[in-house]
This record gives structure tokens, sequence and C-alpha cells, in this order.
């Protein structure tokens, strides 16, 4: 029995990891933009890790696709974010009610922008009010897979051992 659970979970893991390894190697994110005082903007959206731009200008900005949209103001499409080569960093959203300037939220080059998890914390130059940026990076399906197997798996050598009146090694 325990031959056969181990089998179905070994090809389970190994679907699992394949699905990982055929995805892109891009990772999506999650994009929390939250300003304390009154009447504060609060939105998220998801944008891939290294997301191919929709425009971009050497040294100045990129503007690349965001999905998952949701909060005060939007949806939104797209988000454009300045380089602090030449125009000091930062970002905004298309009708201007997010203007964040002196933050680098991406590597450079603006034609395959990188972007990691991080935290920033500014003030909106549009309404003047103190933001927090988080990024997290949002897991993957593959992660999730490998994570049910290993949890399946616990239970399976609980069960086993149950039956057999042995405890699980330590």
């Amino acid at each position: 029995m325990i031959h056969r659970i181990a089998t179905v979970m070994g090809a389970i893991a190994a679907l699992a990891l394949t699905a990982a390894a055929s995805a892109a190697s891009a990772s999506t994110l999650l994009f929390t933009y939250a300003e304390t005082g009154p009447d504060p903007i609060d939105v998220s959206w998801n944008q891939l890790s290294d997301p191919t731009p929709i425009a971009y200008n050497f040294f100045t900005y990129t503007m690349v696709p965001v999905f998952n949209w949701k909060g005060d103001i939007g949806p939104f499409s797209s988000m454009t974010y300045d380089s602090v080569v030449f125009t000091d960093g930062g970002f905004y959203t298309p009708d201007g009610a997010i203007s964040v300037y002196h933050l680098q939220l991406y590597g450079i080059p603006e034609s395959s922008p990188r972007f990691a998890p991080n935290v920033w914390t500014g003030d909106n130059t549009a309404d003047g009010l103190p933001f927090t940026l988080t990024i997290t990076a949002v897991p993957e399906p593959g992660a999730w897979a490998i994570m049910l197997v290993g949890l399946g798996g616990l239970g399976a050598a609980m069960r086993v051992a149950r039956r057999r009146g042995s405890a699980l090694p330590a």
C-alpha cells in the first residue's frame, strides 16, 4: 500500500515540477499601495517581475501592463515607472491620482525592466499624503502543488504509522 501511495505522489510531484519548469521565467508580483490621512487612496495590482514594456524610452521611463487592478481609483491596464537617471525616478497612474517621485522601482534597462519584492514609503505628490508601496511575490501554481504533495505524503506516512502502531521517526 505504501509503495502505491509513494508512486502516485511521485508522479504528482513530477507533474508539478514539470509545470513549474515549463512556466515562463517571470513570476507574478502583487503591488499594494496604501496612503494614510484624509481621503486616502488604496489600490493593488499584479504585474510580472520582468514584463514586456508597452512603451519605453531609454534612461527615462517604462510603461508596463498590469492586471487584477483593485481599489479606489482605476481600473488601469498599465503603469508608468520613471528612471532615476534623467527623470528622478517614480511611478504614476494614467489619471495622475498617484504621482510619486524619488524612487527607482525597477532594474534598468527600460526595454527589459526587472521588478523585485520590496517596501517603499514616501509622499504622493498628487495629494500630499504619505504612502507605503509593498511588492510581494505571488506563489506559483507549481509551488502550491508541490506543497500539497508534501502535506499528502506526511498524511499518508502518519496513517501507515498509525496502522502499524509505530511512531514516525523524528
